[in-house]
């Protein structure tokens, strides 16, 4: 049998991606294209490899396991582990559904229901199943305008760091004084941005008034002039305070558009996410005006 290897690696490689962009729909993730290319390209060369080579050690079950887990660390990184397993899981969920899918259409059509005998167009109808059932689901089960996750990207100076974020129409904090609306996003997630002193007086537990004072105190540069001070109340603390600073800049990213958003930032050291899926939370009206990047 003649094998064209441009369209065997198109082929896997365009099944790989439909793969991938239907864990991600299913986890609440949108890759971005040219990551979902570079990782489905992964994929297609991984599978050519394994037709032209044929190491049994090396493109044997574990190594298509670790290949599937690198194509996705491409795809959706950075996540925390807890939130990167559920990606994983689901690929290989989606992937079974899909191959049950193609040789069941492939069998009822008289197609014989070997694996290697299954026409590419049985998988591409297989592959479109699986993205309509995963855009189904995902229209059903996501939270509107305000719920959804992003990736949230803070710069300071010549640091600058980033974070998964959730936005929330909830959240109505703002800067004493000003009124600024503001980000708020935890300590841990900023341990980059943030220098060593401050991260330790803001995660101490000795209160925002104190880590605030202290801070200004011993400052330099542009940390003495850029922190705010945000009042806020909850159930069971009708007076909290929260510390943290005016940012150079705050950038908020989907997976379709980049916009800057004009927002201070607020400094929690308490998890914002019992799983770790989130480390920031971001008003949802800050959406509105923020200024898409070309």
């Amino acid at each position: 049998m003649r094998v064209y290897a441009d369209l065997f690696f198109l082929l896997n490689a365009s099944v790989d991606a439909a793969l991938l962009l239907g864990a991600g729909r299913l986890a609440g993730l949108r890759p971005r294209p040219l990551r979902l290319i570079a990782s489905a390209s992964v994929g297609g060369l991984y599978s050519l490899a394994a037709l032209l080579v044929g190491l049994p050690w090396l493109f044997g079950w574990g190594g298509r396991m670790a290949c599937a887990v690198a194509m996705l660390a491409l795809a959706y990184r950075p996540l925390h582990w807890r939130r990167f397993v559920t990606v994983v899981l689901l690929f290989f969920a989606v992937s079974a559904f899909t191959a049950g899918v193609a040789l069941g259409i492939a069998d009822s059509l008289g197609s014989g229901g070997a694996a290697f005998g299954v026409p590419w167009w049985v998988v591409a109808l297989a592959c479109g199943a699986l993205l309509a059932g995963a855009s189904t689901l995902w229209e059903r089960w996501s939270p509107g305008p305000s719920g959804w996750c992003c990736r949230l990207e803070i710069v300071f100076g010549e640091q600058r760091t980033s974070c998964r974020a959730l936005v929330d129409s909830g959240n109505d904090l703002r800067v004493a004084g000003s009124g600024r609306p503001a980000i708020v996003v935890t300590a841990v997630a900023l341990r980059d941005l943030l220098p060593a002193p401050a991260l330790c007086l803001l995660t101490s537990g000795q209160g925002a008034s104190a880590a605030f004072a202290e801070l200004a105190a011993t400052a330099g540069g542009k940390w003495s002039t850029r922190l705010r001070l945000f009042p806020f109340a909850s159930l069971g603390n009708r007076s909290g305070m929260l510390c943290g600073f005016e940012p150079d800049g705050a950038w908020v990213d989907d997976g379709r558009s980049r916009r800057r958003v004009r927002a201070a930032v607020a400094v929690t050291p308490d998890r914002l996410s019992g799983d770790g899926s989130f480390d920031a939370l971001v008003p949802a009206r800050l959406l509105a005006d923020a200024e898409r990047d070309g």
